[in-house]
């Protein structure tokens, strides 16, 4: 069940742009496990990616925002920081299959609470407090979607919690890359596979984490760089049934430039960004695409916006 603890307020003015800017804060990890990080970082990442499909509102990237993990700095002082009108922040307390989650919605400059939600239940329901969280965060800031907004934003990639849980494991390890960590996310992205044969994004998880273990020289996953490249690329045909962002980062970056085929690389770095505009990786692959693809000032404008999204990418 979810219960509604306050609130309504409409915002008050200031000088901030029209357009509703918002800064998605990870979600503390309330449980006495500091490894069970992985699952509230992944809630608010998730949401990130969601909310900056919608053309409507400006939503911080989760490079910007994710440098406020675990810093003792106030709501408003990170909004000004950011330039974000709104904050979502929250809580979360996972043990064993129950799940507490607690979010708020704040108006930085008034520090007014524009809504407030408790969670309480198994984590099955997990899926429904996401959709919950970006429909409130949608009407609270009164922003229209289109009909393909909605679809793409309240779309669900799967049904499957613990498919979920694992693909969030396997994402975290993989988001700095070394073999060590590389050969750790590979069995989660298979746990999450064999739990959910349809799911895209964990079959592009895997390519790339294949791509990664074939480049560090295979010997940590016990095969040679080719055989791992094998299994990228069959992991890869499998996610572009029904693709996701990451399906065309591995197109983008890996895939159409060893065959030379520039043109079809752009195409899904472009692909790639229009799905996930807040994901630095994204514009890395589109940027690198470019500049394989004899476009080095059309790549330079890329990695202008891809430090624009994240301040620390070094790519």
């Amino acid at each position: 069940p979810i219960t509604e603890e306050v609130v309504s307020e409409k915002p008050v003015s200031t000088g901030i742009p029209e357009k509703p800017s918002i800064a998605v804060l990870p979600f503390v990890n309330m449980s006495d496990d500091p490894k069970q990080d992985y699952f509230g970082d992944g809630l608010a990442e998730d949401l990130i990616t969601d909310l900056a499909k919608i053309s409507g509102l400006l939503v911080i990237s989760r490079n910007s925002t994710f440098v406020y993990k675990d810093k003792s700095i106030g709501t408003k002082q990170i909004a000004e920081n950011l330039g974000a009108r709104y904050v979502l922040e929250g809580s979360v307390r996972k043990v064993g299959d129950q799940v507490r989650i607690n979010a708020q919605l704040i108006d930085a400059p008034t520090q007014h609470h524009l809504w407030a939600e408790r969670f309480d239940g198994p984590l099955s329901d997990i899926f429904a407090l996401q959709d919950k969280i970006a429909r409130k965060i949608v009407a609270s800031l009164a922003v229209k979607l289109t009909e393909l907004e909605q679809e793409h934003v309240y779309r669900k990639e799967t049904d499957n919690i613990k498919a979920y849980d694992a693909l969030l494991k396997g994402a975290d390890l993989m988001k700095r890359y070394s073999p060590d960590r590389t050969v750790k996310a590979i069995p989660n992205f298979k746990e999450a596979i064999k739990l959910d044969p349809n799911y895209s994004r964990a079959y592009a998880g895997l390519a790339e984490a294949y791509i990664f273990a074939g480049i560090y020289g295979g010997r940590l996953v016990g095969l040679s760089p080719q055989e791992c490249f094998l299994r990228s690329e069959h992991n890869r045909e499998i996610s572009m049934k029904n693709p996701t962002y990451g399906s065309y980062i591995v197109n983008a970056y890996f895939f159409f430039p060893v065959q030379r085929r520039w043109e079809e690389a752009i195409a899904d770095g472009e692909r790639g960004v229009a799905l996930a505009p807040k994901e630095s990786s994204a514009w890395h692959a589109l940027g690198w695409a470019l500049i394989w693809g004899g476009r080095p000032e059309e790549a330079a404008d890329v990695a202008g916006t891809a430090l624009r999204v994240d301040h620390g990418c070094v790519y």
